[in-house]
């Protein structure tokens, strides 16, 4: 139904939306800085999940099977889980459809970059552990939206590093 997603926007519109808060950051009369969307990345990363009742809503809709695994979520941190090679892939499915609705309907330039800062760490966890891509993008657009999330001041240090790994496995993927 008319459901709005990422999956329709193509790569040049993706990068927009990334570069949106990049180009305004820069801005004197911009509403944030590179040190705010540092600081509510690592806020959102670093909260236990179940503190965002909407993010457990859609985790719950997309793993029903796997209830005692969001039980053991209660005190883990978006960024443990992402990070976490052993987190099902069905955890990531949600976590990167969660980005995906928040950054559609997010109201403001922050929440839409960390919103999708988040959807795309959900692919790149999934690409780096579990050798497994949970997107209809290709390996090519994924690529270069790594590279441009990785060209980001404000990225976190540990995201750097899955995006990094998540691009040369899209670097590898796209030759085949």
């Amino acid at each position: 139904m008319g459901r709005k997603s990422t999956y329709g926007l193509k790569p040049e519109i993706l990068g927009h939306l990334l570069s949106i808060g990049a180009e305004g950051m820069h801005s004197p009369n911009a509403m944030f800085d590179e040190k705010t969307l540092e600081v509510r990345l690592r806020d959102r990363l670093t909260r236990a999940l179940p503190g965002d009742s909407s993010l457990l809503e859609v985790l719950l809709g997309v793993v029903e099977g796997l209830s005692k695994d969001i039980q053991s979520l209660a005190s883990k941190s978006l960024s443990e889980v992402l990070m976490e090679p052993k987190t099902d892939i069905s955890l990531l499915e949600g976590i990167k459809e969660y980005g995906k609705k928040v950054s559609s309907t997010a109201a403001s330039q922050v929440d839409i970059a960390i919103a999708i800062t988040i959807y795309y760490a959900a692919i790149a966890s999934s690409l780096v552990y579990h050798k497994k891509k949970i997107s209809r993008h290709s390996y090519e657009t994924l690529e270069q939206s790594f590279a441009e999330l990785l060209e980001l001041e404000w990225m976190s240090v540990e995201l750097v590093e899955l995006f990094s790994q998540a691009r040369k496995i899209s670097q590898e993927k796209k030759k085949v």
